[in-house]
């Protein structure tokens, strides 16, 4: 994943989310972030993904499976 300020100043957390579950991250820099896609419970065609930081959280990016 690439954007803008994945930076938490105060905590230093990166915090994901996957259809609402809490995803493992590695941030290497502001600008990019693996997130690890947990196993779910279901088997949904489309997963929406957030970013969390001291900022606040982003608007879902959606993951469709092919």
């Amino acid at each position: 994943m690439s954007g803008e300020n994945f930076y938490s100043p105060k905590s230093g957390v990166v915090l994901a989310r996957i259809d609402g579950q809490p995803a493992e991250t590695a941030c290497p820099s502001q600008t990019s972030c693996r997130v690890t896609i947990p196993k779910l419970g279901h088997h949904p065609k489309t997963v929406a993904i957030t970013i969390t930081t001291d900022s606040g959280t982003s608007n879902p990016v959606f993951f469709r499976y092919i």
